[in-house]
């Protein structure tokens, strides 16, 4: 069964914020990532910074059933905006 026209409530990181599902059940939310510094530090360092500066995973709650997905935003990092399909995660999610 799919929650059309539904509110949901997703969390990433320390920010949660509402959203709705159209009349197919579908939504999206938009994913920023952060890469630390590379300056005078060891590209093991930067990487292990990177990791630690970026949520691994979010929270989406409908009514008292919350789901935890792993955030990919690595596989998209190093994609260029050139077309949105290509830096887009598409997943059913089931609240059961």
């Amino acid at each position: 069964m799919s929650l059309k026209n539904t509110e949901l409530t997703v969390t990433i990181d320390k920010e949660t914020k509402t959203i709705k599902t159209d009349n197919k059940g579908q939504f999206e939310i938009e994913l920023n990532w952060a890469t630390a510094c590379p300056s005078g530090i060891k590209r093991k360092r930067w990487k292990r910074e990177t990791e630690r500066i970026n949520p691994n995973y979010i929270y989406i709650k409908s009514k008292n059933k919350e789901i935890k997905i792993k955030n990919k935003w690595h596989k998209y990092a190093e994609l260029f905006r050139e077309a949105k399909d290509k830096v887009t995660m598409k997943q059913d999610l089931n609240f059961s």
